[in-house]
């Protein structure tokens, strides 16, 4: 209207008319919208597939019996996968170094004993809730509270068919220890243990891991095995390394 003043005499500072820094915002603004879009897709894609190839693996397995000492969370992703009891205690906990090649050692008297809640002060791991099973610790990232960890070893211990059972590790939570290493290999179980050194692992018990696994730290996960992904029930990059049905099966006939 003629004769209104403005009400600023100058622009507002967070108002822009520059064409350059619109378009930017643009470009912006549309890239998110267009991986937002794909992830709509592959989550679509995930959802048809995930529960088609997992049915596929179960049929391809052929045992259900089978007790997987695992030293990482990778043992639940397989009972998961194959749709099976949890028949082991050491679903969803982390064993490093020492304290995995003694469960390995001597899985029986482990099994036997119940697990306790470890005090965060007392813990070696303060950062994670842990426990401890009478002189060997284990972390539980994926448990609310030690407490619960616990409890959850005490239900599974006593499913454990140690008669059919294979054990799961990987050099890197061996805090690439090759003296460690020498010590798992030496357990009379079934092994697989996950390598990305093909030069300084070998034998029969080693699955060494592509290219596109890069270890900066011998003691550190692979790098992609550290981007989480996008899907909680995803098939992690290292399945795709290998057929675990097909493996668990040749390494349980022994």
């Amino acid at each position: 209207m003629l004769g209104t003043r403005l009400r600023y005499k100058s622009r507002p500072p967070h108002f822009s008319f520059c064409p350059a820094e619109s378009s930017t915002a643009n470009i912006v603004m549309q890239k998110k919208l267009l991986h937002s879009q794909i992830y709509r897709l592959r989550r679509l894609i995930y959802n048809i597939v995930t529960p088609v190839r997992n049915k596929i693996w179960r049929r391809q397995c052929k045992y259900r019996d089978f007790t997987i000492i695992s030293q990482d969370c990778i043992g639940g992703i397989i009972y998961h996968r194959l749709k099976m009891k949890f028949l082991s205690p050491t679903i969803n906990l982390l064993f490093l170094g020492a304290n995995f090649c003694k469960l390995a050692e001597h899985p029986a008297f482990y099994f036997s004993h119940n697990a306790e809640a470890v005090d965060p002060a007392h813990s070696p791991y303060p950062e994670c809730p842990t426990i401890r099973i009478v002189d060997i610790y284990a972390k539980c990232p994926h448990n609310p509270s030690a407490e619960d960890a616990a409890k959850c070893w005490n239900r599974r211990r006593t499913r454990a068919n140690l008669n059919h059972a294979v054990i799961i590790a990987n050099t890197w939570d061996l805090l690439g220890d090759a003296a460690l290493v020498g010590q798992l290999e030496s357990v009379p179980l079934p092994k697989i243990i996950f390598a990305v050194n093909s030069k300084q692992y070998h034998g029969d018990d080693f699955l060494y891991l592509g290219k596109k696994f890069r270890q900066t730290n011998i003691d550190q996960p692979p790098r992609p095995l550290l981007k989480a992904g996008t899907f909680d029930n995803r098939v992690r990059l290292f399945e795709k390394e290998f057929r675990f049905y097909k493996l668990l099966a040749r390494k349980l006939r022994k």
